[in-house]
């Protein structure tokens, strides 16, 4: 693994993290969780995105109401702060299924819910992200092209 793909991998799991806990703290201390849970011969992105979704799921991370002006504030893209502002179980669905890419039964498993739970949260998030108002800089960017 190079260095350059591992800046990646870090830093994908940093805004996992920070959507997750809301907390730039929070989300610093959750990687450093994953990586150090992970055995070298195990290490890849994929694994580190679900060992900081596990680790956020059994912590408190997310427990409160997101605020997420305050807890992301600019360090991730606007439309990954409205999935921060999700509730928690919509939230770490949507980011475990989507963003993760952990299978809907693993989820389950991790989260103690069914898988149809798990689908049901997932499409809340879905139906919810799809009425959060798009960002007019974005809008007008894509009028242009």
């Amino acid at each position: 693994m190079t260095q350059d793909a591992t800046g990646i991998y870090l830093g994908r799991a940093f805004a996992l993290a920070l959507i997750l806990s809301n907390d730039a703290q929070d989300a610093e201390s959750l990687v450093a969780m994953g990586i150090g849970a992970l055995p070298d011969e195990h290490f890849s992105e994929a694994a580190l995105l679900a060992e900081v979704a596990t680790t956020a799921w059994n912590g408190s991370a997310g427990e409160a109401a997101p605020d997420v002006a305050a807890g992301c504030g600019q360090r991730i893209p606007q439309e990954l702060r409205a999935v921060a502002g999700l509730p928690k179980r919509q939230r770490f669905c949507f980011s475990m299924r989507v963003l993760a890419g952990m299978t809907a039964t693993a989820c389950a498993q991790l989260t103690g819910m069914s898988t149809e739970q798990v689908c049901l949260f997932v499409q809340m998030a879905m139906q919810a992200l799809a009425k959060t108002p798009r960002s007019r800089e974005r809008e007008v960017s894509l009028a242009v092209q």
